[in-house]
């Protein structure tokens, strides 16, 4: 009977790694790179007033921390073998915060970024079933500290331009609310999401969306239509 060697499982990870390494060194050389044209479309100060940019940085903070928090849960309670869409969310959250917000300032950052990298969430799609546990463990911590990070700038923003903490106050009691739907209900995270956004901008309790990405999308049309009326 032949015996399955380890590193045949080890090739599709090392690849992926070192994949991801490149891909990120070429991004951050393009993105160090001087640009001479300063375009307005990136401020947001020429299209709303400054108030509602306050309240769409807090809002904004707030969600990412809830987001990463969400995707702890989800690498900790889901098989990571199995390919799923939350797979691509994970992706794209961890890019988005090695990409935009990394900065070559210490040996301890450099440790976190290694620690997005999303290995686990590429093998569940690309090579299912191969086991990546210990990725699994350093990729919590930095999810994990990513969702420390992004409610320490809430706070530092909220002190920095002497903001209440009405909006902490809101998404706490909206937390609460997902985790009281999710156990009465008997709903999957995403269809509590959407019952609670619905309910709270009083548009009735359904489900909107019947595939994953359309509930998505159905959240993100009902917190983008309240962070435009906060």
């Amino acid at each position: 009977m032949a015996i399955e060697l380890p590193w045949s499982s080890i090739y599709p990870i090392l690849f992926l790694l070192v994949f991801y390494i490149v891909f990120i060194t070429v991004v951050h050389y393009i993105k160090e790179r001087p640009f001479s044209i300063k375009n307005r479309l990136v401020k947001a100060e020429e299209y709303i007033p400054k108030d509602e940019v306050h309240s769409l940085c807090q809002i904004g903070y707030l969600i990412l921390s809830f987001t990463f928090l969400l995707d702890v849960s989800y690498f900790i309670f889901s098989p990571r073998t199995i390919a799923s869409p939350f797979s691509v969310i994970d992706i794209i959250l961890s890019l988005f915060v090695i990409i935009f917000l990394y900065k070559k300032d210490s040996k301890k950052s450099l440790f976190f970024v290694f620690c997005l990298i999303p290995i686990s969430s590429t093998v569940s799609l690309a090579f299912p079933n191969t086991p990546v546990f210990l990725f699994d463990c350093l990729h919590i911590i930095g999810l994990a500290y990513s969702a420390y990070y992004f409610i320490n700038q809430f706070y530092h923003y909220t002190k920095h331009n002497n903001l209440g903490l009405t909006m902490l106050l809101l998404f706490s009691i909206l937390c609460v609310s997902l985790f009281v739907t999710t156990l009465t209900e008997r709903v999957g995270l995403i269809d509590a999401i959407c019952m609670i956004s619905n309910a709270f901008t009083s548009n009735g309790y359904a489900v909107l969306g019947t595939s994953y990405f359309g509930k998505l999308n159905s959240i993100v049309l009902v917190w983008e239509g309240i962070s435009c009326l906060v």
